[in-house]
């Protein structure tokens, strides 16, 4: 884990677990202090962390898939009528209609609007009306992408 790889696949990984915890906006500062309080996160990452997890739930274009009254599931298992399992990273439903936000923390890549369209298609299966499919790119600026 000593190489720039490592540690990227490392702070994606906590990026990812920590929005998994967040359902609204309200609770971005009890989630990153349960983080330093478990020694997950220093004190000294905190403030970085806090500014980056903000410029998620704050985003224009995300702000209100983090508001209060919203249904969230985060890294929830769906199952495909194949059998399959696929877990995206946030769903917002709202009764039938969904929208589905999956978070990247690298570079742009096709095969990420195949993965977020295979969620897609299979909660249309299950009878819902997808609305939105956001890829969003977690990196030193937050970049929001329309499937």
């Amino acid at each position: 884990w000593d190489t720039e790889q490592g540690k990227s696949i490392v702070y994606g990984n906590l990026i990812h677990e920590i929005l998994s915890k967040i359902n609204t906006s309200n609770d971005l500062e009890e989630v990153v202090n349960q983080y330093v309080f478990k020694g997950i996160i220093s004190k000294e990452q905190k403030p970085y962390v806090s500014e980056l997890l903000e410029s998620v739930v704050y985003h224009p274009l995300l702000v209100d898939y983090f508001k209060q009254n919203n249904q969230v599931f985060c890294e929830r298992e769906i199952v495909a009528n194949d059998g399959s399992i696929m877990i995206p990273d946030r769903l917002v439903v709202n009764n039938q209609n969904v929208a589905i936000l999956d978070y990247k923390t690298g570079k742009p890549n096709a095969k990420y609007h195949q993965q977020i369209n295979q969620y897609a298609a299979v909660l249309t299966e299950l009878k819902f009306k997808v609305t939105k499919k956001l890829l969003i790119y977690i990196n030193d600026e937050i970049v929001v992408e329309v499937v």
